[in-house]
Parts: structure tokens; C-alpha cells; sequence
């Protein structure tokens, strides 16, 4: 009796180590409701996309907070530029540029040469960490969009 009850127990615990993890995960959903409920309190506006990201506002700006339920510590942030008319090759050394000059963001072209798309990747410790990170984020968008549109001129 005592070796049954010394293996329920063991077995009891095996099963919470690998069960709570799993419960812990959250599905997209819990992702679009965490950062819809920050940017409403900012008041922002967000929408969810046809992808399920979130789209908002700031200062009739649209940026993209990318929803990653399969890498819940890695949060992004995106910001699309028409480009369409300005050659290409220009638009490749403006990216470049901000590139090189704009520590953490990416900036790059589309296939087409019609947009320019700024991201942020930051690392989290916890998802709900982004509300800490997100007004520098954005200002690091800010940063790189500044930095690309000056050699566009």
C-alpha cells in the first residue's frame, strides 16, 4: 500500500510539472484582449486585423503590435511607409541608413518597392511586460521613420 501511494504521489507530481505549463499558455485571444485593453486605456483605438494583429493609432500614425502566441516573450511592433514614389534604390540606402544609425530597429523594403516597413523586436520576461517597453518602442520608430524619411529628401 505504502509503494501505491509513494507512486500516486510521484505521479501526481510529474503530471502538475507538465500540465501547469500547459495551462499557463495563452491563446491569441488572451494576447489581442492584453494589448487591446493598454491601448484603449492609452486611448488609441485598437482594432484586430484580418491576421489578428493589432492595429492603432498615435497622432494619426497606424502601427501594428504583432501578435505572437507561439513566442509570448517576443513582442513587436511595426510601422508601414508608402514609398511608391521614390525609386527604389533610394528607398534601399534611406533603409540603410536608419539601419545603421537607429540601435534596434529594422527597417527594410517590401518585394514590390511600394512600402517601407520599420520594426521593433523587443525581448520580454513576462508578455505583460510590454507596457513597460512600449513608449520607448515607439519612440524608437519614431526614431528610425525620422531618420529614413531625412534621406528620402
Amino acid at each position: 500500500m505504502k509503494n501505491t501511494r509513494k507512486i500516486f504521489v510521484l505521479a501526481f507530481i510529474i503530471g502538475i510539472i507538465f500540465i501547469l505549463p500547459v495551462a499557463a499558455q495563452k491563446t491569441k485571444s488572451d494576447f489581442q484582449k492584453m494589448y487591446t485593453d493598454f491601448l484603449n486605456k492609452k486611448g488609441y483605438t485598437p482594432s484586430i486585423d484580418d491576421d489578428g494583429d493589432i492595429l492603432f493609432n498615435i497622432d494619426g500614425y497606424s502601427y501594428f503590435i504583432i501578435v505572437r502566441e507561439k513566442d509570448p516573450d517576443l513582442f513587436e511592433v511595426i510601422y508601414g511607409i508608402n514609398v511608391s514614389e521614390i525609386p527604389v534604390q533610394k528607398s534601399l540606402e534611406a533603409a540603410n541608413y536608419a539601419n545603421r544609425n537607429c540601435d534596434g530597429a529594422s527597417v527594410y523594403i517590401s518585394s514590390d518597392g511600394k512600402a517601407a516597413i520599420i520594426s521593433i523586436v523587443t525581448i520580454l520576461l513576462k508578455p505583460k511586460d510590454f507596457q513597460q517597453v512600449f513608449p520607448t518602442v515607439v519612440k524608437m520608430i519614431e526614431e528610425a521613420e525620422s531618420a529614413f524619411a531625412s534621406q528620402l529628401r
